[in-house]
Order: C-alpha cells, then structure tokens, then sequence
C-alpha cells in the first residue's frame, strides 16, 4: 500500500519538476536569444 501511495506522488512530483524546469530552459533560452540578437545588431 505503501509503494501504491507514494509512488503516484513521486511520479507527479517529478513531472511537475520537469515541467518547470522545461519553463525555466524556455525563458533563459528566449532571454539569451534576445541577448544575442541585440549584440549582432550593435557590431
């Protein structure tokens, strides 16, 4: 019962992790990319 309970658990607490750590590659990958755009566009 025990594994039953906590396994559940487990599994969702690794998808939410992943699932924000998804979000946070997005966003430094969008910011980097800006980043990189505005430094070609002043050289």
């Amino acid at each position: 019962m025990r594994i039953r309970i906590q396994y559940p658990l487990f599994a969702g607490f690794l998808g939410v992790t992943g699932l924000l750590l998804v979000l946070i590659a997005l966003l430094v990958s969008r910011g980097l990319r800006s980043e990189l755009d505005l430094t070609f566009r002043q050289i």
